[in-house]
């Protein structure tokens, strides 16, 4: 199972613990992320984009990508809250 561990780019710190995990094509959090673990997604992958799931907290447009990943690092996207990041703010690990 691959993990996204934050990178010292992340606004939240906690830099290369693993804060979420990917099963199936969806992304949960982890016991490490600040909110706890959460057994709904709160992000779904499709063509190296990664959306935000209909069940994710903030309730967000669920039609435009928030990251993208390219190779092992995951960026942020114009549509993400905080904008576009040209730094990762994760890395994906097995």
């Amino acid at each position: 199972m691959s993990k996204l561990f934050n990178t010292k780019f992340h606004p939240k710190g906690m830099q290369n613990l693993a804060t979420f995990e990917i099963k199936e094509g969806f992304i949960f959090t982890t016991q490490d992320h600040p909110d706890g673990q959460d057994l709904d997604p709160w992000y779904q992958i499709r063509e190296n984009k990664i959306y935000p799931s209909p069940t994710h907290p903030q309730k967000s447009p669920i039609q435009y990508p928030w990251y993208e990943i390219v190779e092992n690092k995951v960026y942020p996207t114009e549509f993400h809250p905080h904008g576009k990041e040209n730094v990762p703010w994760f890395e994906i690990h097995d």
